[in-house]
């Protein structure tokens, strides 16, 4: 028996990419703040009387690998995002309808040039 929805199946996939894309946000802030309480920690290690290098240096270490998740939590809410942008437009304008067309849609390389790019002429 097929069971009734009230949201369509192309907009419960718009819902779940979005989930994926807060919880990238979210992990980016997290970093971030982790960030500036290494930073603090920098600060006051180097400010200190004893000054241990080996503390600060560790903590340096610490902040590039911090930077580095934030970095990456950042291009995968923007990929994200860009992918939902793909999903909204494809089911507004019924490209979800056709299998074929839609995963060749769906599978275009990310472009700066609109939410298809240029590979949607070549398809």
């Amino acid at each position: 028996m097929k069971s009734q929805h009230l949201v369509p199946q192309s907009l419960r996939d718009i819902e779940k990419l979005a989930l994926q894309g807060k919880h990238a946000a979210r992990m980016d802030i997290i970093v971030n703040l982790y960030m500036q309480q290494a930073l603090g920690n920098l600060l006051q290690s180097l400010s200190s009387k004893e000054g241990n290098l080996d503390s600060a240096v560790q903590c340096v270490r610490d902040i590039f690998t911090m930077n580095t998740k934030s970095l990456d939590q950042l291009g995968r809410t923007g990929a994200i995002h860009h992918l939902i942008r793909r999903k909204c437009a494809m089911a507004d304008t019924g490209l979800n309808e056709s299998k074929d067309i839609r995963n060749q849609l769906w599978n275009l390389s990310l472009s700066h040039e609109g939410v298809f790019g240029p590979g949607l002429e070549q398809t």
